[in-house]
């Protein structure tokens, strides 16, 4: 936020990863000498060595201005392992109603039953910018996009549907697949659809299969249209 762009910045996936994992990172010329020690305190690579959230709000340049009175909150509240692994279970699920009953306790962990968690989430989110498989060009949607909505996998059936873009699907699955028949001739889709950690939200993966790329990006916009209101972002690559 001081600098207004990410500290770990690399246009191949592999070498991004590779930065993080290594702690490379930039920070802008103007940063204090205080920021730069909290900043580079907040992104050391050893868990056991990077600052804590008390570290950080006992920090000098965090102290500046800053009065202690609006972190007193009365009692701390205690939160135990089994509180939150129920608590991961609960949602787990409630978003797998397909698949198991609504309240039953399972052992099985969030990122095990075919949706993703809050960090899979963020990474499918920002990797639009640097993904090669999506591309993005004078505000086309060439091979592929996706977008947040609220709702289910049965109402993007429901909207492709209505649009006329035969979609097919099986039960336990997440891809639906459909066609078509465009001026320009067939086109092919695979939609993916996964459910997320949050509750009623659901990442919708568009891809182009075989067929002109104006043809996806129309197919795109209807999309998006017969969607509507359950459309919360749309993520599109910035290339």
């Amino acid at each position: 936020m001081l600098a207004g762009y990410l500290p770990f910045d690399d246009g191949n996936m592999n070498a991004l990863f590779n930065k993080i994992e290594r702690g490379e990172y930039r920070m802008a010329r103007h940063f204090s000498e205080q920021a730069k020690d909290l900043i580079s305190k907040m992104l050391t690579v050893d868990p056991a060595k990077r600052y804590t959230l008390d570290d950080i709000v006992a920090h000098p340049w965090f102290m500046q201005g800053f009065d202690a009175k609006l972190l007193s909150t009365g009692t701390k509240v205690q939160v135990s392992d089994d509180q939150v692994q129920n608590a991961i279970v609960d949602a787990q699920v409630t978003r797998t109603a397909d698949n198991a009953v609504v309240g039953q306790p399972t052992n099985t962990k969030l990122t095990s039953a075919g949706g993703c968690d809050v960090f899979d989430l963020i990474s499918r989110l920002t990797s639009g910018s640097l993904n090669p498989l999506v591309t993005y060009q004078q505000g086309m949607i060439r091979s592929s996009t996706r977008l947040l909505m609220s709702g289910t996998r049965e109402d993007v059936v429901a909207a492709l549907e209505g649009i006329k873009a035969s979609p097919k699907h099986k039960d336990g699955s997440n891809d639906i697949k459909g066609f078509v028949n465009g001026p320009k001739g067939l086109l092919t889709y695979l939609i993916t659809v996964i459910p997320t950690c949050a509750a009623n939200l659901t990442l919708v993966e568009l891809r182009r299969g075989r067929g002109d790329f104006l043809e996806f990006h129309e197919l795109y916009l209807q999309l998006i249209k017969a969607l509507g209101t359950k459309v919360r972002s749309q993520i599109i690559a910035e290339n």
